[in-house]
């Protein structure tokens, strides 16, 4: 493998791999199979969405609100702003490698 490139697939990367993304500026990528898992994954989920069941995170929501269901207008709401949940921080930016 080309220090210059890291293919994320099936199998764990190592420490090497890592550290040549975070340290060595190699670029990382998507193996052909990861996409597929990915498409599959998300064609699993687009068939689910109009099925009436409640799906936790999905169309419900979380923890302590998981009994409570979304209505269909607000679900990409609810995923905005769980990724913005998790995006937030406090302090001084981390390194690059971090």
């Amino acid at each position: 493998m080309s220090k210059s490139s890291v293919v994320l697939g099936a199998n764990p990367i190592g420490i090497e791999q890592l550290e040549s993304v975070a340290r060595g500026g190699a670029r990382a990528s998507l193996s052909a199979e990861a996409r597929r898992a990915i498409a599959r994954s998300r064609d699993r989920l687009a068939s689910v969405l109009h099925d009436g069941e409640p799906h936790y995170g999905v169309n419900t929501g979380f923890g302590s609100f998981s009994r409570q269901r979304i209505s269909a207008g607000d679900l990409a709401d609810l995923q905005r702003h769980l990724v913005r949940s998790h995006a937030a921080g406090v302090g001084h930016p981390l390194p690059r490698e971090v």
